[in-house]
């Protein structure tokens, strides 16, 4: 059993998030993985797993079984009794189980916390405290069988950080932020452990370093601050290695977490099968990789397991280049290539099945995007939302109603199944319903060009040219070169007449980008430019941006 410490000397730096994804990714690989938070003050990892713990929750943990000895001076011999189950959802074999503080929503936690006799456990004569956490390793071990403990440590510079880095821990890892204080801290604790006589093994743990928090710098200028704040680490914790003439041990690397704003909004596992769309998109979770790849490459000793490691590292990295990419063909192949490399990639099928549809490869599209949700339940939602768009391409309507609407029930992409429900409304000629569900979004969503053109367009088709006209300046307000907005203004003004106008913002519409494709698309939806296919004001915009249509109506003049 490894047996892997986190620390920090503050908190809110990362550390109980870094732990939990590495604990889900060992699992992940068929590891069989228990936690022990001894972060007793201000405990999270219950919460970082609070989805996938039981509804029966935490009946007792690591407070309850040392009360327990330092009250009634008997070591419980059932570690099991104090185990929390963790489901997962882990498609490799493994398993989480988590030792957790306790049960810190009673009170009776609080108090049993208060009642503790650290004095007594660690510094009276023939205390026993460093002998007890032994045991309770010891029990872990034999008990669980674990393949790795991971240990969430106390804050600050305390007896229990000391237990849990220089007693029981084979690996460190430090987290701090790169700011004075935190950096103080972890220096002296680094000292400390960098001395062997300091562990009662005589030995050193394998210490590694994290600088977390860092900002993530996207412009080429700003990409020498990240390296700066790490080379000044670097020197100040070696200096005081010096300082305290510790001449047998030195940094030579240290690994950075970034800040993300949703992680910083709320706190979510990145490392999960079920979160593979994340792994593709986030910074953060490269980070947490190539921590995982330093914490246990002695840990998954299966060659079939290292190498799907790295294949899943390469995949992630071709799937972050398809995303950078503006070719679809080079996005398309970049995706297979990452599926080939890691076939249980969901998200990499969802993105494939997504640039097929934006592609008008409707069936492609269909087809990797039931391959994603099969793969990965938690992407069904997403995968059905995008099936949709396929069948509005496809024609089939009735189907795309069904998806949308389920989406509505199961309150998942509401705005966006809302807009699409309004579109196929609008092709199915029932206007009264496309002006409802467009409605219904710019009341979810008023900050939304789209939705007010799509609301304005409705209005216009029902006749209602007054509320058109204040939707459609609504949507030009939000975005005045949104193209379709600019489209149906156009429409608006040749609806009452105002053929000027017409001519105007027609142009401005061609010349923002509106294309051939999608003109073509409203005439064979909307009779509205039947009239005007004869005229020569008409004909010569078309003709200015080479626009050429096939009319299906019957010929008609202005």
């Amino acid at each position: 059993m490894k047996t892997i410490t986190f620390y920090s000397y503050k908190g809110g730096v990362g550390r109980s998030l870094a732990l939990a994804n590495i604990a889900n990714r060992l699992a992940e690989f068929g590891k069989k993985v228990c936690m022990l938070d001894f972060d007793l003050e201000a405990p999270g990892l219950h919460i970082k797993f609070s989805d996938s713990i039981g509804k029966s929750g935490i009946k007792g943990g690591l407070v309850d079984y040392i009360h327990k000895f330092t009250t009634e001076n008997i070591v419980p011999e059932n570690i099991l009794d104090y185990v929390t189950e963790v489901n997962s959802f882990n498609e490799g074999g493994g398993t989480v189980s988590l030792i957790a503080a306790g049960n810190t929503t009673r009170e009776e936690y609080w108090k049993k916390l208060s009642h503790i006799n650290w004095t007594k456990l660690f510094y009276e004569k023939d205390s026993l405290g460093v002998d007890f956490f032994f045991n309770l390793k010891f029990q872990i071990e034999n008990q669980l069988s674990p393949d790795v403990l991971l240990i969430d440590s106390r804050t600050g510079i305390t007896d229990i950080a000391g237990v849990t880095m220089s007693i029981m821990a084979d690996e460190v890892v430090l987290f701090a932020a790169n700011n004075t204080e935190n950096l103080d801290g972890i220096g002296q604790v680094l000292c400390s452990l960098a001395v062997p006589s300091n562990s009662l093994r005589n030995t050193v743990p394998k210490i590694n370093i994290v600088l977390s928090r860092i900002p993530y710098f996207t412009k080429a200028k700003d990409k020498p601050r990240e390296a700066n704040a790490k080379s000044t680490a670097l020197r100040i914790l070696n200096e005081k290695l010096e300082h305290k003439k510790i001449k047998d041990f030195v940094v030579e690397k240290i690994f950075v977490v970034h800040s993300e704003p949703e992680l910083e909004m709320r706190e979510e596992i990145r490392m999960h099968h079920r979160n593979d769309d994340l792994l593709g998109q986030s910074v953060t979770s490269a980070d947490y990789l190539e921590l995982f790849q330093e914490l246990t490459h002695d840990v998954a000793v299966d060659s079939q397991e290292v190498d799907e490691l790295d294949n899943f590292m390469r995949a992630n990295m071709l799937v972050e280049k398809a995303q950078k990419s503006k070719v679809r063909e080079d996005q398309i192949s970049l995706l297979k290539e990452a599926i080939q490399l890691y076939p249980r990639f969901s998200f990499a099928y969802l993105y494939l099945g997504i640039v097929y549809l934006e592609a008008d490869l409707c069936t492609e599209a269909i087809a990797n995007l039931e391959i994603a949700e099969t793969l990965n339940p938690q992407l069904a939602d997403n995968a059905e939302y995008f099936k949709g768009h396929a069948f509005v391409k496809q024609g089939k309507l009735d189907v795309a109603i069904n998806l949308f609407e389920h989406q509505m029930e199961v309150e998942s992409n509401v705005i966006g199944s809302l807009s699409m429900l309004g579109i196929i409304s609008y092709r199915k000629k029932d206007y009264e319903k496309s002006l409802m569900y467009y409605q219904q979004a710019v009341d979810q969503d008023p900050e939304n060009p789209s939705l007010w053109n799509g609301y304005a367009n409705s209005l216009r088709v029902l006749k209602r040219y007054n509320e058109g006209f204040e939707a459609v300046y609504k949507s030009l307000e939000l975005n005045p070169q949104h193209i379709l907005a600019n489209t149906t203004l156009a429409e608006l003004n040749g609806s009452i007449g105002n053929y000027r106008e017409f001519y105007k913002n027609l142009d401005l519409a061609f010349s923002l980008g509106l294309t051939n494709k999608d003109f073509q698309q409203m005439i064979d939806e909307d009779e509205f430019y039947l009239y005007f296919m004869n005229d020569e004001n008409f004909k010569k915009i078309l003709d200015k941006y080479k626009i050429d249509v096939k009319w299906k109506g019957a010929q008609k003049n202005i």
